[in-house]
């Protein structure tokens, strides 16, 4: 895998399953709203969900599922939805709003940001990110509230560093006499 991240062909990002993913969940439904159901299930295992507008559909019946994750993969599965868990939300959005952007990515491949979001806990290995070979544009798919965290987690790391064929901090003289250039934070006025 570490040929693959090196020439930038692409990396999935892994993440822990959320803890709430192992619960056993029993939820019987009769005839309910998916818009429902799935704020009902945030509200009993104690998480936030937040639904995109696209977000439709009814679920009738029971489902069997032992635990929480599996209930929510069954709902996804037959609702043509998809679901991220950025640590604090369960951000569910219908299939069809997954979507591939390149984003600017200031020099930090697809190995380093997906370390970065690991340790955040917001990498999910459903969702892929790719780097271009210099680093400079990333590709990445899932459903909006992943590419919104990626895009939020590359708008806070700093650009990487890079040093122009014209940086005045060091100049190297070869042969002859030359003079010295020293780049200082001192006023111009300080000895």
């Amino acid at each position: 895998m570490a040929i693959v991240l090196a020439l930038g062909l692409g990396a999935k990002a892994f993440a822990a399953a959320p803890e709430w993913s192992d619960t056993p969940y029993d939820y019987v439904i009769l005839d309910q709203d998916i818009r429902l159901t799935l704020t009902e299930f945030g509200r009993n295992l104690g998480i936030a969900v937040s639904l995109t507008d696209a977000v439709r559909g009814r679920v009738i019946g029971q489902v069997t599922a032992k635990t929480a994750e599996e209930f929510l993969q069954h709902l996804s599965e037959q609702n043509g939805l998809t679901w991220y868990f950025d640590g604090s939300v369960l951000h569910v959005s219908a299939a069809n709003e997954y979507v591939t952007r390149l984003i600017p990515a200031s020099g930090h491949g697809s190995a380093e940001i997906i370390g970065g979001m690991q340790e955040l806990g917001l990498a999910d290995e459903r969702f892929s990110i790719r780097s271009a070979g210099d680093g400079s544009m990333i590709s990445v798919s899932g459903p909006p509230a992943y590419i919104a965290t990626v895009e939020q987690y590359l708008n806070g790391i700093q650009p990487r560093r890079t040093a122009s064929g014209d940086d005045p901090r060091v100049r190297v003289y070869r042969g002859g006499l030359g003079t010295e250039e020293v780049a200082t934070t001192a006023p111009d006025n300080q000895p």
